[in-house]
């Protein structure tokens, strides 16, 4: 089982002999300007690395983590089983990336996860695997709360749960419910949540056996200062059975049961 950083919150996973790229193909804003070359070379049909991923998974349309026209560019140039993206959301809404993908054009099942009321669903996607979406309430001011999802994939016994831009207000109760009594491997969350007060209670809750720091940007911009933060986690008291904090570029780590 192998986890490798593609920038900002994008996580390449593999696990169970199969391939999924979560939040991976993204354009820039003002914030998040740094995109991986591998990818961008994937998606044009270049190179030897993330190509021909099985599974695509997006937690919502904001441009730091998701770009219509680089996934369906990918779509044009890689083999791929399944694309989930959450429905777009009224237009107008800065830093959404609303544009449509091209269903049924390149031998790909695009699945659009629906909102409005619906709090989860499940998609299978193989025998012994298969990934639930859990609504969830994006952080931060009222600009950036669109329809947002955590991506929680089921691989044999084992669960991951990737919360992208939710803080730890997510029911834990609620999420555990969708990782069908399997082991959680690992919690994926950002900086700021994981600084949050509640989160290590929240974290205790979930008891996952890897707690994974995510969504750094390669070099700051604005003010924001999360690479700042996440090298200041990294000296927190460990809490944690294993925590990983994946600020550098394309940084692997190999899990071992």
């Amino acid at each position: 089982m192998r986890i490798t950083t593609v920038g900002n919150a994008g996580i390449y996973l593999e696990a169970g002999g199969h391939t999924f790229l979560i939040d991976g193909i993204y354009g820039v804003n003002e914030f998040f300007r740094d995109r991986p070359a591998e990818i961008l070379r994937a998606a044009r049909g270049d190179g030897d690395r993330f190509r021909n991923i099985e599974f695509l998974l997006f937690s919502h349309r904001h441009q730091d983590h998701f770009d219509a026209f680089q996934t369906e560019r990918y779509l044009q140039n890689n083999k791929v089983k399944q694309v989930y993206i959450p429905k777009a959301g009224n237009p107008g809404m800065p830093y959404e990336d609303t544009r449509a993908i091209a269903s049924g054009r390149y031998g790909t099942s695009i699945i659009y996860v629906e909102g409005g009321n619906s709090k989860s669903s499940f998609h299978r996607l193989g025998r012994n695997v298969n990934v639930a979406f859990f609504r969830s309430h994006h952080m931060g001011e009222p600009i950036f709360d669109i329809t947002h999802y955590c991506p929680v994939p089921n691989i044999g016994e084992e669960s991951f749960i990737f919360l992208g831009d939710a803080d730890t207000t997510c029911p834990a109760e609620k999420l555990l419910a969708l990782t069908v009594k399997n082991k959680v491997k690992g919690v994926f969350i950002n900086p700021l949540a994981y600084a949050d007060s509640r989160s290590k209670a929240w974290l205790r809750h979930v008891s996952p056996e890897h707690v994974f720091i995510y969504h750094i940007p390669r070099t700051e911009r604005g003010e924001h200062g999360l690479r700042k933060l996440a090298e200041a986690i990294k000296d927190f008291g460990q809490t944690e059975r294993e925590r990983h904090v994946l600020s550098g570029h394309l940084q692997t780590i190999d899990l071992f049961d």
